[in-house]
């Protein structure tokens, strides 16, 4: 697939209208398909419920993060909060698939890995928590038992991307939902983003609705979830993005850069985007940039240099004196590789970092959930132990 190139500030009506006009040529073509997956998804599902096709259960607290919607609901940085919390008080440890990666079976990150190693949101989280025990292995059973034998000290581990990876059964599922893209209004791959039928949202202990406004009321908070209908053991949460400075793509290319100060220089800007939803991303730098040219590629794209070519040339044919390439955090861990650049370009290449903020009596009362899990399990094991 080839990038969508615009050279015009890109709005988010544009942006929508375009999408939606796709969809709506194509959904009525893609309907029976949809409904031969749902089928599929159904009869899997109901056979794992049933207990006809079996879960491993681990004795070891095991919190697994995962979706509905395909992609773009915020995992990484819901992961990456839980290991900011988690990690003050236990032995933590990070597993996933490693989605796109070019490497195989079982690999622990280790320092000077990269993304073709391990994937650009594993090698995400492990820049910043470079102390964190960090492996993927699309086999997730395999996965936490080489975890376990290597590092037989861990008391917690995060399973990423896991809602429908049903080998394993963790103590405790969170299901993130896009307050942009509500499930409810959704329909089944391919005619639309979902995974499978929305009823699995039954399997979730926690759920949380991302990318929601910072300054959302509690009135919409209701209506979301009346709109879920969760389950009397169920709780929910609502979660927001909180960006930081910008921070240069190259390692000491260029000191970092907070947002304000670069609207004061009326820039143009160039956003490098291979995420699923780029939109939250273009909503929030279109505040500090006067000029905007949005380079638009498919999630995961493994850019080559050619790809920056096209952007290189845009951005030595702009006039405008103050111009930057800003592109997203997991972006960014692909775009390392690429260096062959002049020292202009790499001093004008930045990130936008993202972290996940709840309001302050969502995070209390969320961190007290996975804190009583982990007690919970904790407390059984010590029973077990006791019992043999």
């Amino acid at each position: 697939m080839n990038a969508a190139l615009f050279l015009q500030p890109l709005t988010e009506n544009y942006y929508l209208k375009h999408t939606r006009f796709m969809l709506r040529r194509l959904r009525k073509y893609l309907l029976p398909f949809a409904l031969i997956y749902g089928f599929v998804v159904k009869i899997r599902n109901f056979l794992y419920d049933m207990e006809i096709l079996r879960s491993v259960e681990f004795d070891i607290p095991v919190i697994g993060v995962g979706n509905i919607t395909v992609g773009g609901t915020g995992k990484t940085p819901h992961v990456e909060y839980l290991v900011r919390f988690l990690g003050k008080q236990h032995q933590t440890a990070v597993l996933s698939r490693g989605y796109r990666r070019l490497s195989g079976g079982f690999v622990q990150a280790a320092p000077g890995v990269t993304a073709g190693q391990i994937g650009d949101e594993p090698l995400q989280i492990y820049k910043k928590f470079p102390h964190l025990t960090l492996a993927v292995d699309a086999d997730r059973i395999r996965g936490i038992r080489l975890l376990l034998e290597k590092n037989p000290s861990l008391e917690v581990i995060i399973l990423d991307d896991a809602f429908q990876h049903r080998r394993v059964k963790p103590g405790l599922m969170i299901l993130l939902i896009d307050h942009n893209r509500m499930i409810t209004d959704d329909l089944l791959l391919p005619a639309g983003n979902l995974r499978e039928p929305v009823s699995g949202i039954q399997r979730a202990h926690i759920i949380i609705v991302t990318k929601c406004p910072p300054d959302m009321k509690p009135v919409d908070g209701r209506i979301i979830e009346s709109k879920l209908r969760p389950l009397p053991h169920q709780k929910v949460f609502f979660s927001f993005l909180r960006y930081g400075n910008l921070m240069p793509v190259y390692e000491n290319a260029a000191p970092p850069l907070p947002p304000e100060k670069l609207k004061l220089k009326n820039p143009h800007v160039f956003l490098l985007s291979g995420i699923a939803n780029p939109l939250p991303f273009h909503n929030y730098m279109e505040q500090f940039a006067s000029r905007i040219s949005f380079f638009v590629f498919p999630d995961h794209h493994r850019y080559s240099p050619r790809d920056l070519l096209k952007i290189f040339k845009a951005f030595d044919q702009s006039d405008t004196p103050e111009k930057y390439i800003v592109t997203t955090e997991k972006d960014a861990m692909r775009l390392q590789t690429l260096n062959d650049m002049d020292d202009d370009i790499r001093k004008r290449f930045y990130y936008l970092p993202v972290e996940v903020g709840f309001s302050e009596e969502d995070e209390k009362l969320f961190q007290k959930e996975i804190t009583g899990f982990i007690h919970r399990m904790q407390q059984s094991r010590i029973i077990s132990s006791y019992g043999t």
